[in-house]
């Protein structure tokens, strides 16, 4: 495997000893969203964490921050971790996240907001963000439900929102982009600006991709990074606040021509996302504690990186790749832009894979940066 420099830059330095631990306290979830690469999975179990294992996951955090010096970042994810059946062992998270001085964050569908607001008003102190997704505005939200089965309305995820904002809660929007509402993204910045949430410092817009990481969604409208790229310099310049989480194979050129907008992925030169990175510590473990690097994989045992008895996450070893580790890549005419691929698609249709990053590229070339190249030139 490829050895990677690591760079002495800012960016990189606050994460040498900053760790998240997302916990999937239980795989259950009140919504099956038509994109989602997790819950159609027949295996998943179920059951809420036992109060043994949790009490596991918080030693090693004890550890991780006595022993390793890390500020650790505790993540609630699931299945949907605000369910109600949660709540006891969220309680339990926030107590130990106060008496150890770690922050809490979330990933969640938002539909059980309103049930938990006074809860994260309360520990608003040590939330580092509440992550939720609005993919349409109001208007479009009927026709949108039909197709992707994204049953949280953006009405109702609205006003929580905006009440959570209200009282110093830090939140983060997400919109998954497909071909379905790509063209909405004008509208729902102007929805967002319209709620005032734009100009809240406490508020991020984070714009990401759908995709379909394993072949098996059969989802029909994904687009590719370039293809979403395209459209956000058509709203450009964008408010500080608007961030882009969805570049891999283009980020390299994306960030030389100063169109990264934001992205806090740190996924290195020769990696293909933060999951093949040195640079972001982010560790998923499961009601069973086993341990994912990658978001995708979260519930499919067989990707599990190991259990939290017996891998020591704390020296991050992470299996680092470039596109010089596949003898299929390295005759490729995009030039290991894409670093090899996705991991877990490239294991399971290399070529298929392979023609969707180069996809990705050529647009790229063709709608961005050429025309970049033509309007520099014509300036000089």
């Amino acid at each position: 495997m490829c050895e990677v420099q690591l760079k002495d830059d800012e960016r990189y330095q606050k994460y040498e000893d900053y760790i998240n631990i997302s916990i999937a306290m239980s795989y259950s979830c009140n919504l099956r969203c038509s994109y989602c690469f997790q819950q159609k999975n027949k295996n998943l179990n179920r059951r809420v964490i036992s109060e043994d294992y949790l009490e596991k996951i918080f030693a090693k955090i004890i550890e991780l921050q006595d022993r390793y010096h890390k500020t650790v970042d505790i993540n609630l994810f699931g299945g949907e971790p605000f369910l109600p059946k949660n709540e006891e062992i969220i309680n339990k998270i926030f107590d130990f996240a106060l008496k150890r001085g770690c922050y809490i964050s979330a990933v969640s569908n938002g539909i059980f907001l309103p049930y938990y607001a006074k809860k994260l008003i309360i520990y608003k102190n040590i939330i580092s963000s509440i992550a939720t997704t609005i993919n349409s505005t109001p208007d479009d939200y009927k026709n949108s439900k039909k197709i992707t089965k994204v049953a949280n309305n953006p009405e109702k995820l609205a006003l929580i929102v905006g009440l959570l904002l209200k009282h110093g809660v830090q939140i983060s929007v997400g919109t998954n982009v497909d071909k379905l509402n790509i063209n909405e993204l004008p509208n729902l910045l102007k929805f967002f600006e319209e709620q005032g949430f734009l100009k809240n410092e406490k508020f991020n817009w984070r714009i990401g991709r759908v995709d379909d990481r394993f072949y098996d969604s059969n989802y029909p409208y994904i687009l590719t990074e370039s293809d979403i790229l395209a459209k956000l310099q058509t709203l450009s310049p964008l408010p500080g606040n608007v961030t882009a989480a969805f570049m891999q194979t283009s980020a390299n050129l994306a960030q030389k021509l100063g169109f990264l907008f934001g992205q806090q992925q740190l996924k290195g030169e020769f990696s293909y996302c933060w999951a093949l990175s040195p640079y972001n510590q982010i560790y998923y473990v499961d009601n069973d504690l086993k341990l994912f690097r990658c978001t995708v994989t979260v519930g499919r045992e067989e990707l599990a990186i190991g259990n939290l008895e017996n891998t020591a996450i704390q020296e991050n070893n992470v299996q680092l790749e470039s596109y010089l580790d596949f003898d299929k890549c390295k005759s490729c005419k995009i030039g290991g832009f894409c670093s090899g691929g996705c991991k877990v698609s490239r294991n399971i249709d290399f070529n298929r894979q392979c023609n969707y990053e180069r996809k990705a590229f050529d647009k790229f070339i063709d709608n961005i940066l050429l025309p970049k190249v033509k309007e520099l030139t014509n300036e000089i």
